[in-house]
């Protein structure tokens, strides 16, 4: 066993990384390594600090990799942040030459999402189903962890995230649009439409962003889902194998791998 290992293990370890001072040291970590050590390193072909999917464990970073280990992929990515934090498609752009789609409704961070991720489109929208009736949707700024403004998604679990954010939560507006609207602005004039890999991470709303996709239209190989409970997981289930997919495999602790039939 190495050291690092070692001090993964250790209790005070583990202390540590349920505190408030983890979250804190994992927020500043990870924008220092964005803003210096990965502009040197992926130019180099170095991909240490670039698997940001293995920010909890490297385990969850590989089971994707081995899962989708070939080049030029196209993905869609929703709840994309700032294009680097906890994304599973971060390292298959930059060392295995894929391009996609990422939707992050926080406008905060769709700066940062487009300067991290050159080779995508970014789009500011938060993703709806089709029977959707307004314009817009209304948001509680929590950084990574925003949620719709009165969901069921409440502040208790935003909390645990970013405790500092939620006491001064900004309420923030953007437009309301469906994924096929966006896959057809992206997709215009284009013959190809295969979708490799559909990563879909929106706090609990995902069964409404998979209601607003034209699955004869556009018709993903696999699709990761993220699953807070067991009865989300089972909602999730049931509407994915009604369109033609099977749950093939738990890639973490609670992103569900969904593939064609």
């Amino acid at each position: 066993m190495n050291i690092r290992e070692l001090i993964k293990r250790s209790y005070f370890f583990k202390i540590f990384k349920r505190s408030y001072f983890f979250k804190i040291f994992v927020k500043v970590f990870y924008k220092l390594l964005r803003k210096y050590a990965l502009y040197f390193l992926e130019p180099l072909g170095i991909d240490t600090y670039s698997k940001p999917y293995a920010i909890e464990s490297i385990e969850y970073h590989n089971n994707i990799l081995n899962e989708f280990n070939f080049s030029d992929g196209f993905f869609i990515e929703i709840g994309a942040f700032d294009g680097f934090f906890h994304s599973p498609t971060y390292y298959f752009e930059k060392f295995r030459d894929w391009k996609g789609v990422l939707v992050e409704p926080n406008p905060y961070f769709i700066k940062e999402c487009k300067k991290n991720r050159k080779a995508s489109k970014v789009y500011n929208a938060a993703c709806v189903s089709f029977d959707y009736k307004d314009d817009t949707v209304m948001f509680n700024n929590c950084n990574h962890s925003s949620h719709i403004l009165d969901s069921k998604y409440n502040d208790s679990h935003a909390l645990k995230q970013s405790p500092i954010v939620l006491e001064n939560k900004k309420i923030f507006t953007v437009p309301a649009r469906t994924l096929t609207e966006i896959l057809e602005d992206y997709f215009l004039n284009q013959e190809n439409c295969r979708i490799d890999l559909f990563v879909l991470d929106v706090e609990e709303h995902e069964l409404d962003v998979l209601k607003g996709l034209d699955f004869s239209k556009y018709y993903p190989e696999n699709i990761l889902v993220e699953c807070h409970t067991e009865n989300h997981k089972e909602n999730i289930d049931k509407y994915l194998v009604a369109k033609g997919y099977f749950c093939k495999k738990l890639i973490s602790h609670q992103d569900y791998l969904f593939s064609r039939m």
